[in-house]
């Protein structure tokens, strides 16, 4: 890994523009996050393409470390591009800079978001509105970047930032879009796997914004309770084994959460991908009041949803069940249908001698 001499390190003299490292903020195979200062002394936050592994791709399979590369500077570029206040602003284009070993590597400069994260801002479970307000606009952000084609890949309670206790702006693109290697997996033991779909577990998967919606909706599941979900392993396990998923409802565990945002969580947060909504507009639609969907709309979600949790030796009782309940139907049906004709009463009438005519 690549560290700033003396903790002081001078980068950005491509730009004109010098920004100095301070220290390292987060550590990553392939990306380091670094606290930096610009020339007013703001605060700036770097991320660098130099991780140890990265480090290795690079001697070793140079054509695979160009296109992590150009995949690093395409997210650099969209991010710089992006106006949305609640995706965390690059600074300028990615550029390239040299390292105390004249190494070179790619640099984007982000702003420092002053705040708290979601993780730390949430005490207790918070009220119902003011969750839904900053998930809201976390997903406004996601869905403009989603039509840039760029997947966040990391969307959980330390990568929100609660900005003057008024905005939620995202964080924390650590992940390198479409890149699926060894090196880039989440690892078990990390808590914000906990907020990952089992997709992003998986060299051979790609990932689409039903990862993101799956991350979204567990963040507000811990928004709501204050409980981390289950990891998506253990409840693949279970489910494999005809065992009930162990996901506890968010309204089991605080009873004040509405009946259609308890839908809306464990829709978004399903298993299988298929079954959650594809887009985060979508998914944003089943957080809307009853009222403003279809009738019976949350009516059937929670049917789904409670079909879903369900193990798989009852489901087939309930199937067979209710396929003897149908053939009990057909066959009072067919008995009626036989002594209908018995019981139906004689309308014949019996002849009746005409008056006669008096002469």
């Amino acid at each position: 890994m690549v560290s700033p001499p003396q903790n002081v390190w001078p980068i950005g003299r491509t730009l004109n523009r010098i920004y100095t490292v301070m220290q390292i903020f987060k550590e990553n195979d392939f990306i380091n996050t670094y606290r930096a200062v610009d020339g007013n002394q703001d605060d700036v936050v770097i991320k660098i393409l130099n991780g140890s592994s990265f480090q290795e791709l690079k001697q070793n399979k140079p054509a695979a470390s160009s296109d992590i590369e150009r995949k690093f500077r395409l997210l650099g570029e969209t991010l710089y591009r992006c106006q949305n206040r609640h995706i965390v602003r690059a600074l300028t284009q990615p550029f390239l800079e040299s390292d105390e070993y004249n190494q070179q590597w790619w640099c984007i400069p982000f702003a420092f978001v002053q705040g708290s994260s979601l993780k730390d801002y949430v005490q207790s479970p918070l009220p119902e509105d003011e969750a839904i307000k900053y998930i809201k606009q976390i997903a406004k952000g996601l869905s403009e970047i989603h039509s840039q084609e760029i997947l966040h890949l990391n969307v959980n309670p330390e990568n929100i930032i609660i900005h003057n206790n008024r905005d939620a702006v995202l964080i924390g693109f650590g992940f390198i879009n479409g890149i699926r290697t060894e090196h880039t997996l989440p690892d078990f033991k990390n808590d914000d796997a906990k907020f990952l779909p089992i997709k992003l577990f998986t060299q051979n998967q790609i990932p689409t914004p039903r990862s993101d919606v799956f991350s979204l909706a567990a963040t507000l599941y811990f928004v709501l309770t204050k409980d981390k979900p289950n990891l998506p392993t253990d409840r693949i396990v279970s489910t494999s084994n005809q065992q009930k998923d162990p996901l506890r409802s968010a309204r089991e565990i605080n009873s004040n959460i509405s009946h259609h945002i308890d839908a809306a969580i464990l829709q978004g947060m399903s298993i299988n991908g298929n079954d959650r909504p594809e887009s985060i507009e979508k998914w944003l639609y089943l957080l809307e009041m009853p009222s403003q969907n279809p009738p019976n709309t949350f009516f059937w979600i929670n049917l789904w949803n409670s079909w879903i949790r369900l193990s798989l030796d009852k489901k087939l009782a309930i199937i067979t069940a209710a396929a003897l309940a149908i053939a009990g139907i057909g066959a009072l049906l067919q008995g009626i249908g036989v002594i209908a004709p018995i019981l139906k009463p004689n309308t014949t009438s019996s002849p009746v001698a005409s008056p006669s005519k008096s002469p």
